[in-house]
C-alpha cells in the first residue's frame, strides 16, 4: 500500500502531538533543542505553569524518561534473543517474534498510558499556552520533514 505526503504528515502530526505534548526539560544547560518527545525548556518557560502543572509535568517527564530506557531495554534484549537464535543451526523464529510482541504490547501499554496523560495535561493548558505548543509542534515538523528528506536523498543516492 502507497500512502501520499499528507497521510505521512498526519502521522508525523500524531506522533509529535502525542509524545511532545506536556513533557518538557531534559534538555542540557547548553541546548534548548529538545531531546526526542521532550519540548524545549524555553518553551516550557513560556508556558508560565503554576505549582500544580509543574508537580504533573515533571510526573509525566519522569515517565516518559522510564518509557524510553524501558524501550531501549526491551529492543536490546530482543536483539540478544534474535542473535542468540541466528546462531542456531535451526533458529526459532516463532520464539523471538512472540517474545518480540510480549515486549512491545508491555512498552505499548506503558507508552499509551503516559501519553493519556499527556493529553489530559493539555486539555487542562489555557489557549495562550495551547497556542506555544502548537507552535513548538509546528516547528518539530517542519525539522521533521527535513529529515525525512534528507534520508530520502542518502536513499536514493545509496542506490
Amino acid at each position: 500500500m502507497q500512502f501520499g505526503k499528507s497521510h505521512w504528515r498526519s502521522v508525523a502530526f500524531a506522533v509529535a502531538l502525542t509524545l511532545g505534548i506536556g513533557v518538557a526539560g531534559a534538555t542540557s544547560v547548553s541546548s534548548q533543542r529538545p531531546r526526542f518527545g521532550l519540548m524545549s525548556a524555553s518553551t516550557k518557560s513560556a508556558l508560565q505553569l503554576d505549582a500544580q502543572q509543574t508537580a504533573i509535568l515533571d510526573r509525566i517527564q519522569a515517565q516518559a524518561a522510564a518509557n524510553q530506557q524501558f524501550a531501549g531495554k526491551q529492543l536490546a534484549a530482543i536483539r540478544t534473543l534474535f542473535d542468540q537464535e541466528l546462531a542456531q543451526a535451526e533458529p526459532d523464529l516463532r520464539k523471538v517474534v512472540t517474545e518480540a510482541r510480549l515486549r512491545f504490547e508491555q512498552l505499548h501499554a506503558q507508552v499509551r498510558d503516559n501519553l493519556d496523560q499527556r493529553l489530559a495535561f493539555y486539555d487542562q493548558l489555557t489557549a495562550e499556552q495551547k497556542q506555544l505548543i502548537r507552535v513548538e509542534l509546528q516547528q518539530r515538523l517542519e525539522r521533521f520533514d527535513r529529515l525525512r528528506q534528507l534520508a530520502l536523498n542518502l536513499l536514493d543516492r545509496a542506490n
